[in-house]
Parts: C-alpha cells; sequence; structure tokens
C-alpha cells in the first residue's frame, strides 16, 4: 500500500519514511540543510566581528 502512495511535490523532510534507508536518507538531508545553516551563521558572525574590529 505504501508504494502506491502519491508523494510527488512534497518534501523529502515532511514525508514519512517506507524504509530504513529512506529514513536515513532523510536524516541525512535534515543534517545537511541544519550545517548549512551554522555555516552560514558563523560566516555572518565572523563577517560581524571583523566590521566591528574595523570600526574602532
Amino acid at each position: 500500500m505504501t508504494g502506491l502512495e502519491d508523494r510527488r511535490g512534497k518534501r523529502l523532510a515532511s514525508q514519512t519514511p517506507r524504509t530504513p534507508e529512506e529514513a536515513l536518507r532523510i536524516e541525512n538531508a535534515r543534517l545537511e540543510r541544519e550545517n548549512y545553516l551554522l555555516k552560514m551563521e558563523l560566516d555572518l558572525l565572523k563577517k560581524v566581528k571583523e566590521l566591528e574590529r574595523g570600526d574602532r
């Protein structure tokens, strides 16, 4: 029955996994996204500190 489920146009993270491998792919995608956002935040904080040091 789960093989017949229409999953087109839905985000991978919002889907329920059908297999353990699919669950790992969903978790990996979530972790990659979180890692990307944390890197962006770190880059922003570095830039702010750099700008603050330049003003003094």
